[in-house]
């Protein structure tokens, strides 16, 4: 009787690990996601595992969130490399209460490779609709340490070191908005400041500089009252030309349209 109830809570046991190693198929038919997209489906008892695939680089940084429509049900997620999950083997990263109240989320995680991935959403409990999004939030470049998301009207402080050359910041723009970026050294005779803007497309794929300066008041840099070319996102790239130390930056606009910020570009 004892052999046969140690058997039972094992059993158990490992039923309720299923969802961390995602056991289901595994080798069939996913559903296809792509950076910056929702997409929406259904958590049931007769589907409670559901498969997406996505392409990914090395050195992406993503956000994806998994959140259940009208709290409906308790969600859970997993990453896997695709090889990784049709081996059976365990995620690469998960997430099941990150997000707000119950929903997953899981935040600015670095791929490993290039290549396929697959998303799992599952739950940890209950059945529902929900809404799966992912995001593309930055890409690891040596050298290069967490900015902030902006916007208008926001000013942040950074520090340009040895180690850290550069910080990305990120706002969303629109077609002709006039906008001015300054970057004020606390001590000029420590750091000389210098700013970059690009498009995000621009940016991450090593194309031209939309904006730039070096010294505008004294050795500060400052973009001033530059016009958006196109919607979308932003990119600042707060650097030097020399030297190190803190700084001060401020992103502003002509009548300080209010406005939230769609990405995130952190290391």
């Amino acid at each position: 009787m004892r052999r046969l109830f140690y058997t039972l809570v094992l059993l158990a046991v490992l039923a309720m690990g299923v969802p961390a190693l995602a056991q289901n198929d595994r080798a069939g038919t996913y559903t296809p996601i792509a950076y910056d997209e929702t997409v929406t489906g259904e958590i049931t008892d007769a589907s409670a595992v559901q498969a997406y695939l996505f392409e990914g680089s090395a050195g992406d940084i993503i956000d994806i969130t998994l959140t259940a429509v009208d709290n409906a049900f308790d969600p859970r997620l997993y990453l896997f490399t695709q090889s990784s999950y049709e081996n059976g083997e365990i995620a690469i990263a998960d997430d099941d209460d990150g997000g707000n109240g119950l929903n997953s989320y899981l935040q600015e995680f670095a791929l490993p490779e290039t290549g396929a991935y697959i998303i799992e959403a599952t739950r940890f409990s209950g059945e529902g609709s929900y809404e799966l999004t992912l995001n593309i939030v930055g890409v690891a470049v040596e050298g290069t340490a967490v900015g902030s998301t902006l916007a208008y009207g926001d000013s942040v402080e950074g520090e340009i070191t040895a180690d850290t050359e550069r910080l990305l910041y990120n706002f969303d723009g629109i077609s002709g908005d006039v906008i001015s970026i300054s970057m004020t050294a606390d001590d000029t005779t420590a750091l000389d400041p210098y700013l970059s803007l690009y498009t995000d497309a621009d940016f991450r794929t090593d194309g031209a500089v939309v904006a730039e300066n070096d010294d505008f008041e004294g050795l500060n840099s400052r973009i001033d009252q530059f016009t958006l070319p196109e919607d979308g996102n932003y990119v600042i790239v707060a650097s030097r030309f020399g030297g190190e130390g803190p700084f001060t930056l401020t992103l502003e606009a002509e009548g300080m349209r209010d406005m939230s910020v769609a990405q995130d570009i952190v290391l």
